[in-house]
């Protein structure tokens, strides 16, 4: 399974976003508040991704699946993404 790890506090500047390709980190990037929907919605779409796991406090994550789900949605047409809340 392809997915993406995204570590998300709201008083950092910067996020931190895994790839992860048959359980392998394939990838690490770094992110920020006002690119990070953009920035998975594009690494979905790159890298076939199948989940995206959102670790950060609940009512912020789930501001954030919303929002991704919405993106993949009108950009791709693409709604079977799966977002869990770790």
């Amino acid at each position: 399974m392809n997915k993406i790890i995204g570590i998300i506090e709201p008083f950092q500047k910067q996020r931190q976003l895994y790839i992860y390709k048959d359980n392998v980190k394939v990838e690490a990037i770094t992110t920020t508040l006002d690119t990070i929907v953009n920035d998975i919605s594009s690494l979905i779409k790159e890298y076939e991704i199948e989940e995206v796991d959102l670790k950060g406090p609940d009512k912020f994550s789930k501001k954030f699946g919303k929002e991704i789900k919405e993106s993949m949605l009108s950009k791709y047409s693409n709604s079977s993404i799966e977002i869990k809340y770790i």
